[in-house]
């Protein structure tokens, strides 16, 4: 009755039937192939079931049936594979559970009656199949491997072609498992390289509730962490529209959805979509429906959005085509699955494959050529010839797993039970006049990753824009993620000023080296630049020659000097003191080159207690002569003994000597406290580096510098009204007064420390201070001697002070 027979062998072109090579016990010994129910349809028993169908519906189903058929003939028609060997093949469906068993106790009866005997010896046992193939559904292997003990499967090549779920690779519980299609691992591995590929991390997933779906649902979860993929909805879809409805409103917050289901519970689901007006989502597609004719056909799909998926790499089957072709042409008698297919369907077989192509038919055609060696290996065949002898199970599966199978060029791995390599096409759909079209826009590999072309996908989004689907916006460089409640949500926190955040820890700030420095405008770490006052600066190379200069200036002055040291300008400017004050003064434009260069610790050491004790003796020079001029012509008449007595017991002398330990016991104490060396200072400025002296001035140091620059200006103020052949006063006066500006200079650069400009300014303020004493005190009497010679005379002096006695 219909419901015995007929429903077995209407569903005819599932994809969950059976494959079976088998050795009758007749004289004439011949291998069966055996698969489906499509061998029983050829024979007319059900015609009226296919035209139930509608259009595009099966197309999948009826390729793998014809690859099945096509690669028996080219087995048969071959010399190089059991060449004297026929093979034909049966037809078993597992429509139902029950029926699985019955198919399973047919398979492992005897070869001589209908019968399943119990045998102490497995291993000498002769069943009816030899080995397996299919049944296409991970649910209906999973329970033909669970019954395995029972019914001695551990001993039969069992080889699946559809989907391949990652719990049947556990060799221990499934020795005899093999597939010609990627595992659900590798698929999981696919899709989150995809998913990361695009940025996209917070996705919802949907599936099955066969193992296929189940198992890929979890694997998906477990690994998604790793690919840095958030799931937050995860559901089990039926073909019931309400679930699906209750599941569309819950999934709508996400805009990239991955389905693992079969093409059955995928249309209607999307029948549903379709009816909700779901729009501009993105679809990833598994293995089990991206191309298939059956969800193709759900009218207006592409309306919901991008169709994005993965199907097995599409490999060649030479003359498939042409095969096909003739069966469409010329349906012979008795074959009307051929011509029913063509009438009901409308199809060419040109049009089935530029749709599918190869992928659903390949696994098929592979798994047939790959259980044909492996008897043809048991059987110890020759060329042309293969002895007929009796053969069991076991050996045929300990062939396979000796064997380096191989097919159009494409190996697989036995011991990983994978007999084609694990590669797929990276797929979209795109719309035409009648189904949407399949377009490879990339591919993965487990040995080569992932390549795409974005520019090939139409995106089903308002302009056409890449579509994104992240829970939160990925934050800057210069802010760390504080989580939410999951991985993919947290909130961005601004770091500090010149720090940042990296991929591998977008958690916490962080600085750059010690010798890089962060760039806001070019957001990454730049190395930073080593900043000290070089020989080939062109402001060094100008300060330089002015402070040398200034030496051969000021040994030229001591050379004048000594030539008229006997003329009263030269005594008034101080005699000896004089030179003095010219030694240190060319002392000090010498040290003025320790500023210049790479700083050194003994460089640091010396360099500022050399300037501060010269310009110290210089200003007690000018404050002692002064207080000399304010003595003789003010205070002489008032405490005449007073003055001979410090004028003729070396108090002048005395007194410079004084200030000068002064300053010397300040500088030493200093440097003895502080030890000045050359320091590395990372943290002035944030690009550069600076090589300095880590000299600080002290409090005493400043005051005692002012102090004495202040008294020699003092005591030239109150002079100011001295005779003109005395006018150095006035020229000590401005001196002191440009010291005391350089000094002012030189402390404010120090404090504001500008980086190598900071150089330029210290030497720039030295240099200031010291021509300022050069030139407002030295020059002019230079300029008497050399230029107006007549006022250096004793006479033109003793006529300048009777002047300034008279008029007093």
């Amino acid at each position: 009755n219909c419901s015995g027979i007929f429903t077995l062998l209407c569903p005819m072109l599932l994809p969950v039937c059976w494959m079976i090579l088998m050795v009758p016990p007749s004289a004439g010994r011949f291998l069966a192939v055996v698969n489906w129910c499509t061998d029983l349809i050829g024979h007319n028993i059900v015609p009226s079931c296919l035209c139930s169908c509608s259009n595009w519906r099966n197309v999948q189903q009826f390729l793998m049936v014809e690859a099945m058929r096509f690669a028996v003939d080219e087995i048969n028609n071959s010399s190089n594979i059991l060449p004297n060997i026929t093979l034909g093949y049966q037809l078993l469906d597992n429509c139902s559970m029950e029926e699985n068993f019955h198919s399973i106790l047919h398979l492992l009866s005897d070869t001589e009656v209908d019968v399943l005997y119990v045998w102490h010896d497995p291993s000498k046992y002769l069943p009816t199949a030899l080995a397996i193939i299919g049944p296409g559904d991970s649910t209906a292997w999973h329970l033909v491997t669970q019954n395995a003990p029972f019914y001695r499967l551990a001993f039969f090549l069992q080889i699946d072609f559809f989907d391949s779920v990652q719990m049947l690779a556990n060799k221990r519980l499934y020795p005899s498992y093999f597939c010609t299609v990627p595992s659900t691992l590798e698929q999981t591995r696919a899709i989150l390289r995809l998913m990361q590929r695009f940025s996209w991390t917070w996705v919802a997933i949907v599936g099955s509730s066969t193992d296929y779906g189940q198992e890929s649902m979890q694997l998906f979860l477990d690994m998604s962490a790793t690919y840095g993929v958030c799931v937050p909805y995860l559901h089990t879809i039926t073909t019931s529209p309400q679930d699906t409805m209750r599941i569309l409103a819950e999934i709508m917050a996400v805009n990239v959805t991955v389905i693992f289901a079969e093409d059955t519970v995928v249309e209607s689901f999307f029948q549903v979509a379709v009816n909700q007006s779901i729009e501009g989502k993105v679809w990833v597609a598994s293995n089990t429906w991206s191309v298939s004719t059956r969800v193709a056909a759900v009218s207006g799909i592409l309306k919901t959005g991008t169709v994005l998926g993965i199907a097995v790499k599409e490999r060649p089957m030479p003359g498939f085509e042409e095969y096909l072709s003739k069966k469409f042409q010329s349906p012979a008698p008795h074959t009307g699955s051929n011509g029913l297919m063509t009438s009901c369907m409308g199809l060419t077989a040109k049009q089935i494959l530029s749709y599918t192509g190869t992928r659903v038919s390949y696994g098929v055609y592979a798994a047939v050529h790959a259980a044909s060696e492996a008897l043809n290996l048991a059987l110890g065949c020759k060329p042309n010839l293969c002895e007929r002898k009796r053969i069991y199970p076991w050996q045929v599966l300990n062939a396979m797993k000796t064997m380096n199978f191989s097919i159009s060029n494409v190996t697989g791995d036995p011991n990983r039970q994978e007999l084609v390599e694990s590669e797929y096409d990276i797929i979209t759909w795109h719309a035409t006049a009648q189904l949407p079209s399949v377009t490879i826009v990339g591919h993965y590999s487990r040995r080569r990753g992932l390549k795409l072309n974005k520019t090939l996908i139409g995106w089903g989004t308002i302009g056409q824009q890449e579509p994104f689907s992240v829970c939160s916006e990925e934050c800057s460089l210069t802010a760390r993620k504080e989580r939410g409640s999951q991985k993919c949500c947290f909130q961005c926190i601004p770091c500090a000023p010149g720090m940042f955040t990296n991929k591998s820890n977008p958690y916490t700030c962080q600085s750059c080296n010690v010798n890089e420095w962060w760039n806001p405008f070019e957001q990454r770490c730049l190395k930073r630049e080593v900043e000290f006052l070089r020989w080939s600066d062109p402001a060094a190379m100008l300060l330089t020659c002015v402070s040398w200069l200034a030496v051969i200036l000021t040994l030229g002055i001591i050379v004048l000097f000594l030539w008229y040291q006997d003329t009263p300008v030269v005594k008034a400017t101080g005699g000896r003191m004089s030179l003095v004050m010219l030694v240190c003064l060319t002392v000090a434009y010498v040290n003025i080159s320790l500023y210049i260069g790479k700083p050194f610790n003994l460089v640091c050491l010396i360099r500022h207690p050399i300037y501060a004790i010269t310009s110290s003796i210089c200003l007690s020079c000018m404050a002692v002569k002064s207080f000399q001029l304010v003595c003789i012509f003010k205070l002489a008449r008032r405490l005449p003994s007073a003055y001979n007595y410090w004028a003729h017991h070396s108090g002048p002398v005395l007194t410079i000597v004084g200030f000068t330990v002064v300053d010397i016991i300040i500088q030493v104490t200093h440097c003895i406290l502080t030890h000045p060396k050359a320091t590395v200072d990372t943290s002035s400025f944030p690009d550069l580096i600076l090589l300095n002296c880590s000299h600080s001035l002290q409090l005493l140091d400043i005051f005692y510098k002012t102090l004495l620059s202040l008294l020699a200006f003092l005591l030239a103020y109150l002079s100011k009204d001295l005779p003109p052949s005395y006018s150095e006063v006035r020229c000590i006066a401005f001196s002191a007064l440009i010291f005391l500006v350089g000094w002012g200079f030189y402390l404010t650069v120090h404090v504001l420390e500008l980086g190598r400009l900071s150089s330029v300014l210290k030497v720039l303020s030295i240099l200031l201070s010291l021509l300022g004493i050069t030139a407002g005190y030295f020059l002019p009497r230079c300029y008497i001697i050399l230029i107006q010679p007549e006022r250096n005379t004793a006479t033109f002096f003793q006529n300048m002070i009777h002047e300034y006695t008279m008029g007093s």
